[in-house]
């Protein structure tokens, strides 16, 4: 699932990220659940722009695929 939802965006500030929020996938995607799933994951050894798909499902937050950096807003 994370490599299917991994591109939200892109901005100037780091390039391509990922954002997994109510308003945006709540009508297609059953979040509870697919947050209960993402918790059970390990991801000490998956790609970096897994990790901050995961991260994003988790929290909401938008992340940074390149890096996993947490993207902060202006």
């Amino acid at each position: 699932m994370a490599e299917i939802i991994k591109n939200s965006g892109s901005d100037s500030t780091n390039g391509p990220y990922v954002q997994v929020d109510e308003e945006t996938f709540s009508d297609v995607i059953d979040l509870a659940a697919l947050r209960e799933k993402a918790r059970q994951v390990d991801t000490q050894d998956l790609p970096i722009d897994i990790q901050a798909v995961i991260k994003s499902i988790l929290d909401g937050k938008k992340y940074y695929l390149r890096d996993g950096r947490q993207a902060v807003n202006w």
